[in-house]
């Protein structure tokens, strides 16, 4: 019972997002809660395997060292409007967000920003977050979700929050990823059929919201 309880642990530390993580130092700023603009180096967890950041650990918090005192500080979303790095040839920004049925913020991924943002979120279990459903799969931000299985499965996913001005954000699941997202886009019958046909597609989710901004925005 002992060795199979020590193969448990040892099989989820090696599936774990962290386990084969290494350190990568970069350059940005963070905004503060007053506004001022931060110069710093960031202490960037990284996955080794594929020589890129590990997002999930990044909307928790993130560490910054402070160009002109070197103080080394980790922040919690709740202490920062925003940050922003470079990694290699990545200009990667995160936003401090409120999120799910508490409201409680996490730093997420902006992919997009204009009339219509686009933000990454990442799930260590593919387990769906609490919201109200409204209709066609889509899941809005405030509130409990009504609709459609619990997920389960281990692994980091990566979904969508999206957020029009004035509307309420939007979440959507990345494993339906073709039909909530498509089903989305009812304003822009060009780029949902793009997505249906699968030319538009998770990778291209930048071009996605540009798209958008640039053909649709009000």
């Amino acid at each position: 019972m002992q060795f199979r309880t020590l193969l448990i642990l040892f099989v989820l530390h090696i599936s774990s997002p962290t386990s084969s993580a290494k350190v990568t130092y970069c350059k940005g700023y963070y905004i503060s809660l007053t506004g001022d603009s931060v110069a710093c180096t960031f202490t960037i967890p990284t996955d080794r395997s594929i020589n890129m950041p590990i997002y999930l650990e990044l909307q928790k918090s993130v560490i910054a060292t402070v160009e002109s005192t070197q103080k080394k500080q980790r922040f919690k979303p709740k202490q920062l409007k925003k940050y922003a790095f470079t990694f290699d040839t990545l200009n990667i920004e995160f936003m401090s967000i409120p999120f799910g049925k508490k409201n409680e913020k996490i730093f997420a991924k902006r992919s997009v920003s204009g009339y219509l943002s686009i933000y990454e979120y990442y799930s260590e279990n593919q387990v769906r977050p609490q919201y109200y459903g409204i209709g066609g799969g889509i899941s809005t931000y405030n509130g409990v979700y009504v609709g459609g299985p619990n997920y389960a499965n281990i692994g980091v996913y990566q979904n969508f929050l999206l957020q029009k001005q004035g509307e309420l954000m939007v979440f959507i699941d990345g494993l339906n990823f073709k039909s909530e997202m498509s089903n989305y886009f009812t304003d822009a019958p060009e780029i949902a059929a793009k997505i249906k046909d699968g030319i538009y597609t998770k990778k291209l989710i930048k071009k996605i919201g540009e798209d958008y901004n640039l053909k649709y925005s009000k």
